[in-house]
């Protein structure tokens, strides 16, 4: 039985950033996987553009919503389910990882999820950065397997086992091969938390960047129980750092690094769960619209420093745009992180096996009329990092594909080998290139 919602009119066209709104002739929630595989033979059969939302978290125009065509919002496939046997989590595409965590605590589990709760599910296809990676993987690496409507209006079940070379693509090449309306998730056990957020004065950057790069040598080595989330806002002249830390250890050394560096503000403390932690994390957005970019390189710490110089010097070109903000995410990525994708049948990204840093930018303004400038300024800033870290031996073509401009082509990152094999399971299981020419938004592979 078909059972979904249709609506002309509603505030489901609203993304997070103004950036990404967009005026969908009508807007399609879909309750189960049949409901999607009905919506995706109708548009097939009308040959209709369309979107697909699942949290809605990405800034990109087009990429989560569409002007005048279908939007398909995942938000009303929110199937929860945990075995306790398999150890096992059934989650449907329109969750948000906060409600994953909050229903898991009640069996004292958690998965690979996303680092902050309002992030939707969608961030497993792009690779998926968690503050449990450090352990585990990537998310994409913990997914035992994918739900997926193709373009025919099949629906398939993708794993190491089954449909292998759909899950391998599946595992950070984004929406270029189907619908994913729910996953199989490994799980682990659940329990304390230490963290919070800290804030310091950003005239201590070169400090926070070269503590960066001991804790990326050291301390993220030798206790893969700990993640950070940085946002260095340059023109606000503040750094905002969320530590976690899981278990009941308090101020682990394994951050020490960091200890040394004056605190305007520390809200860290222990708590009963991970999801208690990440609720307590509140930063404000002071601005509404936002474009982000990344590059990457590999782990040095003169070149942490200069690239916070360099950006300090690009920051200067947004004191002309009204609500102008210019803040850096370096996100350290350790080898530990990178090989538990080996064990599991492997995943799209190509990463080079060595420490380095997904260092992104990210730009919030007010206007709609900036978003050129800014879009120009983003372009040019990443330019710039990467003259740098070119000339040093430094640069790795990877770029982190949900962190990703939409001027970059993040997917060509992934090497020639890896670029070839996700071109091989489009054409295999999306002959008609519905995902290439139909859902204009995302990243491509042709």
């Amino acid at each position: 039985m078909i059972a979904f919602k249709l609506l002309l009119h509603s505030s489901l066209t609203k993304s997070r950033s103004p950036t990404a709104w967009g005026t969908p002739a009508c807007i399609y929630l879909p309750t189960s996987t049949n409901d999607v595989a009905f919506a995706i033979k109708v548009l097939g059969f009308t040959n209709s553009p369309y979107a697909i939302r699942s949290g809605g978290h990405s800034p990109l125009a087009g990429w989560a919503n569409i002007d005048d065509g279908v939007l398909i919002s995942m938000s009303d496939v929110t199937e929860l389910n945990y075995d306790n046997i398999t150890q096992i989590a059934t989650v449907g595409y329109g969750n948000r990882w906060g409600d994953v965590y909050e229903y898991l605590q009640g069996f004292g589990r958690i998965v690979v999820g996303g680092r902050v709760p309002e992030v939707g599910l969608a961030l497993t296809i792009g690779g998926g950065l968690s503050h449990l990676t450090n352990r585990f993987g990537f998310s994409c690496d913990n997914v035992i397997s994918f739900t997926v409507v193709l373009a025919n209006a099949s629906v398939v079940s993708a794993s190491a086992q089954t449909n292998s070379d759909l899950f391998f693509a599946l595992k950070g090449g984004t929406s270029n091969f189907g619908v994913v309306t729910r996953m199989s998730l490994k799980t682990y056990p659940s329990g304390k938390a230490w963290g919070g957020l800290v804030v310091y004065n950003n005239s201590y950057q070169d400090q926070y960047m070269s503590a960066l790069e001991a804790y990326q040598k050291q301390g993220q080595v030798n206790d893969t129980s700990t993640a950070l989330l940085t946002y260095l806002a340059i023109n606000n002249q503040t750094i905002f750092a969320t530590y976690v830390s899981f278990g009941d250890e308090v101020k682990p050394s394994a951050f020490q690094p960091f200890y040394d560096i004056p605190v305007v503000e520390d809200s860290t403390a222990l708590y009963d769960s991970f999801i208690d932690l990440a609720n307590n994390v509140q930063i404000n957005y002071a601005v509404p619209r936002w474009a982000w970019g990344s590059t990457t390189l590999y782990l040095d710490e003169q070149a942490y420093v200069d690239l916070g110089h360099i950006s300090t010097n690009e920051s200067l070109k947004v004191r002309g745009i009204e609500g102008g903000s210019y803040v850096l995410m370096p996100q350290p990525i350790s080898t530990s992180m990178i090989t538990p994708s080996q064990k599991t049948g492997g995943n799209a990204l190509g990463l080079t096996p060595r420490p380095q840093m997904w260092f992104s930018l990210n730009i919030g303004y007010e206007l709609a009329s900036d978003d050129d400038k800014v879009n120009k300024i983003m372009e040019e800033s990443i330019a710039e990092l990467e003259t740098l870290t070119k000339a040093r031996g430094l640069y790795d073509e990877f770029i982190f594909l949900n962190d990703a401009a939409p001027s970059q082509s993040p997917i060509r990152g992934y090497g020639a080998d890896n670029y070839k094999k996700l071109e091989a399971v489009s054409q295999k299981y999306d002959p008609s290139g519905m995902f290439q020419h139909q859902v204009p938004g995302g990243f491509k592979i042709k």
